[in-house]
């Protein structure tokens, strides 16, 4: 049996949506680091977005920036690490990943 996407239950998300507009951002559970976000396709219908299809690439490049800012206003990180990792979730979705002086030496 197909394990559902936990992106598309918008009930289990919604506490931790802080973001939603083309792409829907919310905070990461569990997180990597404080702050770190995951920015996902929004689902306009019912099929999970799986891709980067033309129409979702177009609105990516703003929502993404503005959730980077949301973020660096926010919490106040050195920089933020922006990565694509598709792992066992197939809904199309971004992490930020803020980054802190002290974890430098990590990156």
């Amino acid at each position: 049996m197909k394990k559902p996407c936990p992106f598309c239950d918008r009930k289990k998300l919604e506490p931790r949506v802080f973001y939603e507009k083309d792409w829907c951002a919310f905070l990461a559970a569990p997180y990597h680091t404080k702050g770190h976000a995951i920015l996902a396709a929004r689902t306009l219908d019912k099929n999970c977005p799986t891709g980067l299809g033309q129409p979702i690439l177009k609105s990516l490049g703003n929502d993404l920036a503005r959730v980077a800012d949301v973020l660096q206003k926010h919490y106040k990180p050195k920089d933020i690490l922006v990565a694509s990792v598709r792992g066992d979730i197939p809904h199309t979705h971004f992490h930020l990943i803020p980054l802190w002086p002290h974890e430098e030496r990590k990156w």
